[in-house]
């Protein structure tokens, strides 16, 4: 079996790859290679416990428009088209008018006061899309075995005060990595579009590239919204 996705943004900084390919047993073995990857579906979890896929819509700006009444997004919505990479968020512009698809009238209805499109920005977090989400208590989930290429584990996250994010490393039968462990994992806080995970050994995960390797994330109170095998830099 082979399977592939690519998500490519107009932003030209995002996307996300990967490809199942056959393995000896059962488990499929996932090429992540140093691609950046995001939770758009049920991919990456083997198992897993108390977390969800959480989505989350662009959210309004508060900007002021042309016209303060919000009626003029009541009946229909443009969407622009591509993405604007702003620092560490995406914007996307939109047009909206009070007047239906199918409205009756010609140019003089359209330009009736009220009835003009308007437009107004969106914003997302970078690559923030979806999350996997552990809302109460402690979540966690495995991987199916990975094949990266990097040095070190970079993850997009977003921490509650009193919660945290670890990750360990397991090779392909399960067994915990030496030094890489999730009991040895520094536990990620705060909020953080690119953190490097690091453990009481050190943050370097080259021992493992280019070998099936699963990770198990143990996360609390915290949305975890993609990760990435890349260069220590």
């Amino acid at each position: 079996m082979k399977r592939t996705l690519l998500v490519a943004l107009m932003s030209g900084v995002i996307g996300l790859s990967f490809e199942t390919v056959p393995s000896s047993g059962e488990n499929r073995i996932l090429k992540v290679e140093n691609k950046k990857q995001l939770f758009i579906d049920d991919l990456f979890f083997e198992t897993s416990k108390n977390i969800t896929l959480k989505v989350h819509p662009p959210r309004k700006t508060g900007e002021k428009t042309l016209q303060r009444d919000k009626s003029w997004e009541s009946a229909v919505l443009y969407l622009g088209q591509g993405l604007i990479r702003v620092g560490d968020e995406l914007w996307q512009y939109y047009g909206g008018s009070p007047l239906p698809h199918n409205y009756k009238g010609g140019l003089d209805t359209l330009t009736k006061p009220g009835n003009s499109i308007t437009y107004s920005r969106v914003v997302s977090r970078l690559d923030g899309f979806v999350s996997v989400e552990a809302a109460t208590g402690t979540g966690s989930f495995l991987t199916p075995p990975l094949i990266y290429r990097g040095d070190v584990l970079r993850l997009n996250a977003k921490v509650d005060c009193r919660g945290f994010v670890k990750v360990g490393l397991l090779d392909e039968n399960g067994v915990p990595i030496k030094g890489r462990s999730v009991e040895d994992c520094l536990p990620v806080t705060g909020n953080h579009i690119d953190t490097i995970v690091e453990w009481k050994f050190g943050k370097s995960v080259s021992s493992e590239s280019l070998k099936p390797t699963r990770m198990r994330v143990v996360m609390k109170k915290a949305d975890l919204y993609a990760f990435r095998f890349g260069a220590d830099k």
